[in-house]
């Protein structure tokens, strides 16, 4: 299904979304906190934003992330250039990705009259839904982001009949951000898992004869990924990071891939990029110093991992 779709479709209903208070700036998608939950170890293991974007033509800032991600397209037609092909956005439309999976609206028209992009944004770290401490109830659900088929497409299928409850899902947990009321963290976390549950049910995008890791490994792994969060500016070996988990080396790194979607070094190299995104952005500190404080040796290496992770140089992204 690596087609682009055609332009058309209607403007999805969205209730309370207000987006009076962001400023566009073209090629620039903006951003509004709708909030986020940490774990014990002070990470953000779950958020969820308001984007919007003007109209632009082209524009490749391809990104990846350590967090599984959930998009619901508000308002707006344009193109969305994914691991697995290029699709025709309409509102509506329900886009998933995997950590390490690269993504970028490329195009916005600006001839719809809808006035630019509107979407909303869950991201939330795989270990957030690993039910640790439930050993024995069944994470199948991870399989929506882990192990899918050949069938698998970054766009939800639109002509499926549980895509509205998919969609109204994730407004449901939005609403739940917005309210903050009693238990809303636990609410956020149920409700996200019920609707990987919800996804992997109704959409045959999953290889049902692959094998996740073990459930009581996820603790160890949890153990190693507050290690990697916290120190991941520094210089820190595999070994270390192994040994947080109580694993060897390869033993590790192989229930990593299967437990994040990732290896180990991914995983660090792409927070260690969006830091240096965020300091390119927010100071005036040389690409040499900005390296060095992103857990970088050298410059040329830090520039060769930031072109592969985003398609651009660091300098692109001075503002």
């Amino acid at each position: 299904m690596n087609l682009l779709y055609n332009k058309g479709g209607t403007e999805f209903n969205n209730n309370v979304t207000d987006f009076t208070n962001f400023v566009t700036i073209p090629g620039e998608i903006m951003q509004k906190s709708l909030g986020e939950l940490k774990n014990k170890a002070g990470t953000t293991t779950c958020k969820m934003f308001l984007s919007s974007a003007s109209a632009r033509a082209e524009s490749y800032r391809f990104h990846k992330h350590i967090e599984f991600e959930i998009s619901l397209i508000l308002k707006g037609r344009g193109v969305y250039d994914t691991k697995t092909g290029r699709y025709d956005i309409r509102p509506g439309d329900v886009f998933i990705f995997s950590t390490n999976e690269y993504h970028c609206i490329t195009d916005i028209y600006a001839d719809d009259g809808s006035g630019g992009m509107e979407l909303i944004n869950l991201h939330f770290h795989p270990s957030f839904v690993w039910n640790i401490g439930n050993d024995y109830l069944s994470t199948n659900y991870l399989k929506i982001f882990l192990n899918r088929n050949k069938d698998f497409t970054n766009l939800m299928d639109r002509n499926n009949s549980a895509i509205k409850t998919v969609a109204d899902a994730i407004l449901s947990i939005r609403d739940e951000f917005v309210n903050k009321d009693y238990d809303y963290d636990t609410s956020i976390k149920t409700k996200i898992i019920q609707l990987m549950i919800t996804i992997h049910r109704n959409f045959n995008i999953t290889d049902e004869h692959s094998l996740l890791i073990p459930t009581q490994l996820y603790r160890r792994m949890e153990n190693a990924l507050n290690f990697m969060d916290q120190n991941y500016c520094s210089e820190i070996s595999l070994s270390e990071i192994a040994q947080q988990a109580f694993m060897s080396r390869t033993y590790f790194c192989s229930v990593f891939k299967e437990s994040v979607g990732l290896t180990p070094w991914n995983y660090i190299n792409i927070k260690r990029v969006n830091r240096a995104i965020e300091l390119l952005k927010s100071t005036d500190l040389t690409i040499t110093d900005i390296a060095t404080q992103c857990g970088f040796n050298n410059s040329t290496n830090f520039n060769k991992i930031f072109k592969q992770l985003t398609g651009c140089t660091p300098r692109s992204f001075r503002p």
